[in-house]
């Protein structure tokens, strides 16, 4: 899951090293404090939304996406700055599990 969130960032930062500002808007949220991630955990602020997946090959199957954010509120992280403070704070492991627990 992280994975793809990390690339996704990595393109975002890279276009704002070469252009000077983040292309989705995140700008300064990216500098999430580690302690506003602990709180959102502790707290189970984390919500989840499914989209469905379009599949390319006919296997019967319906594929979904899991997307994991936080409630819309002004004090409430970006998803980019949350996605990369866990992953500088060694914290994507935890958040996968909470993910897939809450999934299966």
């Amino acid at each position: 899951m992280f994975a793809r969130a990390r690339h996704n960032l990595s393109l975002a930062l890279s276009r704002q090293r070469h252009s000077g500002t983040l292309d989705s808007g995140h700008g300064a949220a990216v500098a999430m404090p580690l302690a506003q991630l602990l709180r959102v955990l502790r707290d189970d602020k984390l919500q989840l939304s499914f989209q469905a997946l379009v599949s390319l090959l006919p296997d019967g199957l319906r594929h979904f996406e899991v997307r994991c954010h936080t409630p819309g509120d002004e004090l409430s992280p970006a998803p980019a700055a949350l996605f990369e403070c866990a992953n500088q704070n060694a914290l994507g492991e935890h958040i996968d599990r909470w993910v897939l627990t809450r999934c299966m």
